[in-house]
């Protein structure tokens, strides 16, 4: 990114962070660069620069969960209330599932590169394909969104991951629908699911793992700002 002259101030910088939305320089679900770094690389003060962040979040063109940092997100993720989620879900219930998922999935990525066959790794990726051809059934597309992370954990062929994972189905599709249900989530989901599998395919656990936790983190963010949790 090219400097920014300081005489702009908050409002050119404003503009700068939204053109590069809608370049693709940053993407939905990015994690943006922190106050210091964004003020750095514009060579404007952080109080410009917290400006503007808060300007765009006002927006929801950024998301902010405490401790993670700053994600680009879609405006029209909101555009439904909490009752029309899906299934009941509250903030809580929703972090304590999500912390679970990370414990048992993390662990299984790491087995699945050493024990699945390469034809359970493809399983994966043919399981995000069919997501994205039922896209427009959401029940059909959330359900294939468990079976992708179904088969993931029993790719690592322990019986203990997949009984404690199978043990909590119930809440993690009820956590996965309330995600699916956001206005214009899919699309954001296949594509992450895609790279996911892509990942695992290569034997790249470290990248699976990462997109796995940022995905994790901007989830948080927009429950947090859905349920609008401080």
């Amino acid at each position: 990114m090219e400097k920014i002259n300081k005489s702009f101030l908050a409002d050119e910088v404003y503009k700068r962070i939204k053109d590069y939305l809608f370049n693709g320089t940053f993407f939905e679900g990015q994690k943006i660069p922190s106050e210091n770094q964004l003020s750095k690389t514009l060579s404007v003060s952080r109080v410009v620069v917290r400006e503007a962040l808060s300007k765009l979040r006002n927006e929801r063109l950024i998301l902010t969960y405490q401790g993670k940092g700053s994600f680009i997100a879609n405006p029209a993720n909101f555009n439904i209330a909490v009752d029309q989620l899906g299934e009941k879900i509250d903030f809580e219930l929703f972090v304590k599932v999500m912390e679970f998922r990370k414990t048992i999935e993390f662990s299984a990525m790491n087995y699945a590169i050493v024990y699945a066959t390469n034809e359970e790794l493809l399983e994966i990726k043919e399981i995000a394909k069919k997501m994205e051809e039922n896209q427009l059934n959401n029940k059909t597309f959330t359900s294939l969104d468990y079976e992708f992370h179904s088969k993931i954990v029993a790719c690592s062929h322990n019986p203990f991951l997949i009984s404690s994972h199978e043990l909590c189905k119930e809440k993690i599709i009820s956590v996965l629908d309330s995600m699916n249900n956001l206005e214009d989530s899919h699309g954001y989901a296949i594509n992450l699911h895609k790279k996911i599998a892509d990942c695992l395919i290569k034997k790249d656990v470290k990248g699976a793992i990462k997109l796995f936790n940022n995905n994790g983190e901007y989830n948080l963010a927009r429950m947090k700002e859905l349920f609008n949790k401080e």
